[in-house]
C-alpha cells in the first residue's frame, strides 16, 4: 500500500529528482523483502517438517535482508 501511495505521489511530480527515483526504488524493496518475509513465516507455520521449516528461515532472512537494503 506504501509502495503505491508513494508511486502515485512521485508521479503527480512533472520533474522527478534523481532522489526521488532512489526513494521509490527503496520502498520497492521493502515491499518485495516483505512478500518474501512474510511467505517464509507461512512457510514455517504450513508444514513441520525440517527442510520447510529451513526453507523459511532462509526465506525470512532474504526477505528481512532486502527490507534493510531498502
Amino acid at each position: 500500500m506504501e509502495l503505491i501511495g508513494t508511486a502515485n505521489l512521485f508521479s503527480l511530480n512533472e520533474r522527478p529528482t534523481p532522489g526521488d527515483k532512489q526513494v521509490v526504488s527503496g520502498i520497492v524493496l521493502q515491499t518485495i523483502g516483505q512478500i518474501i518475509h512474510t511467505t517464509g513465516i507461512f512457510q514455517q507455520l504450513g508444514e513441520p517438517s525440517d527442510e520447510v521449516m529451513l526453507q523459511g528461515q532462509k526465506n525470512e532472512i532474504a526477505g528481512t535482508s532486502l527490507k534493510t537494503a531498502g
